[in-house]
């Protein structure tokens, strides 16, 4: 037997928004721990809000430093359950690299490419160009091109690249 109670609760449920489902790390993310009394966050992403989602996980990636060398763990760094190791996690160490120097430049890039690519599912077909050196700030300035791939939302983009050193 229906209650009209269940009939009620079923009619009060949120009904599925469309748009591409929000990582779990984004869920989890709490924009004011104060607020007790807060609105349901929402479960997908406009193609706006899906942008910036990448955007800020770019940012997270390539501002952090992996702590061990894919070499020291051999084959195992190439697992894809090691992939959130968190030594592993981020670009690697490029500091042999100098950013002032425009034939190091390929080389940093290509592994910006490889740390996009393993560690930002949305995006494929993933291309790094530095545009050049900031000596103020000690910054490699550049762009990332890239196909997004979301079960909604699928085209080009780009992001901006900005690389302390």
């Amino acid at each position: 037997m229906i209650t009209r109670d269940l009939v009620t609760d079923a009619r009060s449920e949120p009904r599925r928004q469309v748009g591409a489902s929000m990582p779990l790390f984004d869920l989890l993310v709490d924009d004011d721990p104060l607020e007790l009394g807060e609105v349901p966050i929402k479960k997908y992403y406009n193609q706006n809000d899906l942008q910036a989602s990448i955007q800020r996980e770019l940012e997270r990636i390539l501002g952090t430093r992996a702590s061990l060398k894919k070499a020291d763990l051999g084959d195992l760094a190439e697992e894809a359950l090691n992939s959130g190791f968190p030594p592993l996690f981020g670009l690697s160490d490029f500091s042999q690299y100098d950013g002032a120097r425009e034939t190091d430049h390929p080389r940093i890039a290509q592994l910006c490419i490889q740390a996009i690519t393993r560690y930002e599912p949305r995006l494929k077909e993933v291309s790094v160009q530095i545009q050049g050196f900031n000596r103020n700030t000690s910054t490699l300035l550049g762009i990332i091109e890239a196909k997004l791939v979301s079960e909604i939302f699928q085209g080009e983009v780009s992001f901006p690249l900005t690389l302390n050193l």
